[in-house]
């Protein structure tokens, strides 16, 4: 008997981020920028986010952010690297859990926890090897390397399996990836570049949010 996938059933995280198709990634943020570069992206109609792991108080920025928009917003961490580094973002709100490669032990941890997993990969085999552990989306990285017609050849064999497109996904390229088959996108960079933070331009952000947004609706 086939078994229902996570991102099948309405009303789960992994179907309401299919749903969006986009996903900002927010590392090394500002703690005392966070509500305004929270409130930009909503603004500009993005409703899923990550906050890398890898940053400065990245836990408290997680609580911080449920805190204020998670009635709002999904929020998820990423660049999960253990199954202790997991279950503290959980515990500080995460709804999903994003890794960078193909780790068995974080996927199980948060299968464990009934908590969305996208696992990260890069070869046709780490791709099957995430989704047959359980991953909901597979991460695939660096997309922007590998190129939009990676995606296309990799639904061919494996058409089942959520693709999510991340690493150097811009307002350029995003639609390329989506059109391959990419069901989502994971944009850090192009969304928030260093000049408009440092600049505090919160209508800039939103303005880029916006056109980010408006891509996924168009393809």
């Amino acid at each position: 008997m086939k078994v229902m996938r996570s991102f099948q059933e309405k009303g789960s995280v992994a179907y309401a981020i299919l749903h969006e198709k986009l996903v900002a990634i927010l590392r090394n943020v500002d703690k005392g920028e966070l509500r305004d570069i929270l409130q930009a992206c909503y603004e500009g109609g993005i409703r899923v986010a990550e906050i890398a792991l890898n940053s400065p108080e990245a836990l408290h920025l997680l609580d911080l952010a449920t805190q204020q928009y998670g009635a709002k917003m999904i929020f998820g961490a990423g660049t999960v690297t253990s199954p202790k580094a997991a279950k503290l973002a959980i515990q500080a709100g995460a709804r999903f859990v994003i890794t960078p490669v193909v780790l068995p032990d974080v996927i199980q941890t948060c299968k464990d926890e009934d908590i969305t997993v996208i696992a990260g990969a890069f070869s046709p085999t780490e791709i099957h090897q995430a989704y047959s552990l359980g991953a909901d989306v597979v991460k695939v990285f660096p997309a922007a390397s590998l190129g939009a017609s990676y995606f296309r050849e990799i639904r061919g064999p494996m058409p089942e399996i959520p693709l999510a497109a991340v690493g150097g996904v811009t307002l350029e390229n995003g639609a390329a990836f989506l059109r391959a088959g990419a069901k989502v996108l994971g944009v850090g960079s192009a969304l928030t570049p260093k000049d408009i933070l440092y600049r505090k331009d919160w209508e800039g952000l939103k303005e880029l949010a916006r056109r980010f947004k408006e891509l996924t609706i168009s393809c």
